[in-house]
């Protein structure tokens, strides 16, 4: 059990990239504090790698890119009407017209 303690303590500390060995030894109640520790940061690692996987995965960088291409071409836009399709769009449409 001891060995498997430090082996997890060693793995843990390797993976989080904080060090390889302690400044001074630790106790087993230490050792099971820097286990318990660096487990929640190496998950959470883990899933922002994940969730920056799917973005990407999933083509929603690529919506992003469009809708920014779209809202930039939009503010270029200069003496444009921008007609509805709601009834009172169409309405109003029809009174400037002058039907």
């Amino acid at each position: 059990m001891t060995r498997l303690r430090h082996f997890v303590a060693a793995v843990l500390a390797l993976l989080n990239a904080v060090g390889f060995r302690e400044v001074r030894p630790l106790s087993v109640a230490g050792q099971w504090f820097i286990i318990a520790y660096l487990i929640p940061g190496l998950g959470s690692a883990g899933f922002a790698v994940a969730c920056m996987t799917a973005f990407v995965l999933q083509g929603e960088s690529r919506n992003m890119r469009k809708g920014r291409r779209l809202d930039r071409r939009i503010l270029q836009l200069r003496d444009h009407n921008a007609l509805r399709g709601s009834r009172t769009g169409w309405a109003r449409l029809g009174s400037l017209a002058g039907v």
